[in-house]
């Protein structure tokens, strides 16, 4: 099947904005996933300061009872 040269430039630009589209696709996709694990990392070290503060107040707990 021949093609003539504007066919297939057009062809070609399609293929280009297509690309760029898919481009713009995973570098969103790239942002919200370091968004989501900047997110989790949060939620993981604010659950390790809340397990330092209990574990604080049982150590206190602990001399006083002592």
């Amino acid at each position: 099947m021949l093609i003539s040269k504007e066919e297939h430039e057009e062809l070609d630009e399609l293929n280009n904005k297509f690309s760029e589209r898919l481009d713009k696709m995973k570098d969103k996709e790239d942002y919200i996933s370091k968004e989501v694990t900047t997110s989790e990392e949060k939620d993981k070290f604010n659950e390790n300061k809340k397990r330092v503060v209990t574990t604080q107040g049982r150590r206190e707990d602990d001399s006083d009872s002592e």
